[in-house]
């Protein structure tokens, strides 16, 4: 296998004989993956958006931003590995801050992974209240055009 095709940002690769052409598909792929495989873990939060989406996509329905947060966190806390690399990837301690989870929630709505009422992302953006996250409400978004083709 090659790292590679695992993370080619286009979605056009072949992976395991699996042919991934749905670039929505191939980033939650991609996402899993490096949360699955520290070696192949790339700088940055994408695999910390596509963990929140997938907890989202998870819920089957509306979900608040608090929620999905703690749910996110309580998945990957019994892996030491994994929550050391959530606390470098967000460049902060056991405690997340609500501005560092604020930029998960837009970076998953900006990738098309989680549905969230625009004008309630931007007050949550602009707002400094601990129970932002609390009025929230993410929703997953429907995979329809999304295929996987052997």
């Amino acid at each position: 296998m090659q790292v590679d095709r695992v993370l080619d940002r286009q979605a056009r690769g072949r992976e395991l004989g699996v042919l991934v052409d749905a670039p929505t598909e191939a980033l939650v792929m991609r996402g899993e993956l490096e949360l699955l495989h520290h070696e192949v873990r790339q700088p940055g939060n994408e695999r910390w958006v596509v963990a929140l989406a997938t907890v989202v996509r998870d819920a089957g329905g509306p979900i608040t931003a608090e929620r999905a947060v703690a749910e996110m966190l309580r998945r990957c806390r019994p892996d030491n590995d994994l929550f050391a690399d959530f606390e470098r990837a967000s460049g902060l301690g056991s405690k997340p801050e609500l501005r560092t989870m604020l930029h998960l929630v837009l970076g998953a709505v900006r990738r098309g992974l989680v549905e969230v009422d625009d004008d309630a992302l931007q007050a949550a953006l602009r707002s400094r209240r601990s129970g932002t996250l609390s009025r929230l409400i993410l929703r997953p978004v429907p995979q329809e055009h999304d295929h996987v083709q052997e």
